[in-house]
């Protein structure tokens, strides 16, 4: 009998604990799922107006919408900024210069590798941002990046540099939130 009853009792605890496990099991699972959802690609320009997108310093004139492409005369010299602010993400956004030389004010960084096409062409670049780590494909390849950056959370802008540019197939997935203080955020501008 004594043998019986801890035979029982230990059918009844291992039990408990697998519905227990399939338990977490099932719930991981859900809040995984939903997890993965959100972490799903959204348009960052929606290819019919500017909604998302605020002027910074430029004119009406700078930016137009036309066939699903953002199209930018480069002038005045300015930026446009996303209506909110963004920390850890990857980001997706293909343009061309319609003009040699794209950006006249020269080069403000060096990548490892020249990897953008001539003008007409549609180039993409992918950026990473992770907790202040920033990283930058160009078409396909990683070419340059920063660690530690200063700010973790900002806008993301669109610069006119004084040459017709266009944009278009844009697109966000917001990953997870990390640690980061005020300090690291940008200021919010209304």
């Amino acid at each position: 009998m004594n043998i019986e009853n801890n035979t029982t009792k230990h059918f009844f605890h291992t039990s408990r604990l697998c519905h227990i496990i399939i338990f977490s099991l099932l719930f991981t699972q859900s809040v995984y799922a939903q997890d993965s959802e959100k972490l799903g690609f959204r348009p960052l320009f929606n290819g019919k107006n500017l909604n998302g997108w605020i002027d910074v310093n430029t004119s009406r004139e700078t930016w137009k919408v036309n066939n699903g492409t953002l199209i930018c005369s480069g002038l005045p010299i300015g930026v446009m900024r996303s209506d909110r602010q963004y920390e850890n993400f990857i980001l997706e956004v293909e343009w061309k210069h319609m003009t040699a030389g794209g950006n006249p004010r020269g080069i403000r960084s060096k990548s490892i590798e020249k990897r953008c096409k001539g003008k007409g062409e549609w180039n993409k670049y992918v950026v990473v941002c992770v907790d202040g780590t920033v990283k930058l494909s160009v078409n396909g390849k990683f070419v340059n990046g920063l660690r530690a950056s200063e700010r973790k959370k900002g806008y993301i802008c669109l610069e006119a540099e004084g040459a017709e540019i266009h944009f278009r197939n844009m697109r966000i997935m917001e990953l997870p939130a990390g640690i980061t203080s005020a300090e690291q955020t940008a200021p919010i501008v209304n």
